[in-house]
C-alpha cells in the first residue's frame, strides 16, 4: 500500500519537507512517479514503531558533544558542569535514545555535481565519506552496509557548506541528485577529521535506516561506544 506525502507526515508527525528528506536518504521507501513522491506505508508505520521522530532531541550542540564522547574525546565546548551532566545521561542510553535525541544535529541537501568533479569528492576539505558509502571508514564492528551505486552519501559541518559547495561546482537536485549532502550543524569542523567521530556520526545515520540489517548493525556499534564510555567512569 502507497501513501502520500502529507499522509506520511500526519502519521509520523513532522512536516512534508521532513518526509522529502527521508526519502531521499532512504530513512523511507518510495518512489517517484513524475515530480510526485509515492511513499510505501508499510515503511512508514515501521518508522514511527521505531519512535524515530518521538521524545525530546537535543540541541545539535549538546548532540554533536555527546557523539564526541562517544568517540572518546571530551572538546565539544561544553562547560564542565554540562559536560558531566551529558556524560551521565549517554552512559545511561540505549543506542536508539542516541539515534533519537541526535535527530537535530543533521540536516541533508541533495546535490548534482559535476561528473569530473565527483571522484575527488573526498579531496575537498572537510568532506567525508558517510552512511550507505563509508566501507573505508567503518570497521568489522560495524557490519556490512549496503552500497548504493547511484547516489554518493558525505558528511560535512554546516560551517565549510558555502566553500564546498562552491569548490565542487555543485548545485542543488532532487531526482538528479548525485550526492547526499548530510550536514552535521556545528562549528568545530576540525572535529569531523577524526576517523573514529566520522565513525559514530555514520553510525548515528544508519541507525534510522530503513533496513533493518543496517540499522542493527549501526546501533550494536553504538551500544559498544555507549559500553566504552560507562567504564572509563568519569574521566
Amino acid at each position: 500500500m502507497d501513501v502520500t506525502t502529507a499522509d506520511a507526515a500526519a502519521l509520523l508527525g513532522v512536516s512534508d519537507t521532513e518526509v522529502r528528506r527521508l526519502l531521499r536518504e532512504r530513512l523511507l521507501d518510495g518512489r517517484r512517479v513524475g515530480n510526485t513522491w509515492i511513499v510505501d506505508a508499510g515503511s512508514v508505520h515501521r518508522r514511527r514503531r521505531l519512535g524515530l521522530d518521538r521524545g525530546r532531541a537535543w540541541s545539535p550542540r549538546v548532540a554533536f558533544a555527546a557523539l564526541l564522547l562517544l568517540a572518546g574525546r571530551s572538546d565539544g565546548g561544553l562547560s564542565d558542569s554540562e559536560l558531566s551532566r551529558l556524560r551521565r545521561s549517554v552512559r545511561g542510553s540505549e543506542a536508539m535514545d542516541v539515534v533519537r535525541r541526535s535527530r537535530d544535529l543533521l540536516a541533508s541537501e541533495a546535490w548534482r555535481v559535476p561528473a569530473s568533479r565527483l571522484d575527488r569528492l573526498t579531496d575537498v576539505a572537510g568532506v567525508f565519506v558517510t552512511a550507505e558509502s563509508a566501507l573505508h571508514l567503518i570497521d568489522d564492528d560495524l557490519g556490512p552496509v549496503v552500497v548504493d551505486a547511484q547516489v554518493v552519501h558525505v558528511g560535512l559541518a554546516a560551517i565549510d557548506l558555502v566553500r564546498v559547495r562552491t569548490e565542487l561546482g555543485a548545485r542543488a537536485a532532487d531526482a538528479s541528485a548525485n550526492v547526499i549532502l548530510h550536514v552535521v550543524l556545528t562549528d568545530l569542523a576540525d572535529r569531523l577529521v577524526d576517523v573514529r567521530v566520522q565513525r559514530v556520526v555514520t553510525a548515528v545515520l544508519l541507525g534510522a535506516h530503513e533496513d533493518a540489517r543496517v540499522r542493527a548493525a549501526a546501533t550494536d556499534f553504538l551500544s559498544g561506544r555507549v559500553a566504552t564510555l560507562a567504564a572509563r567512569g568519569d574521566a
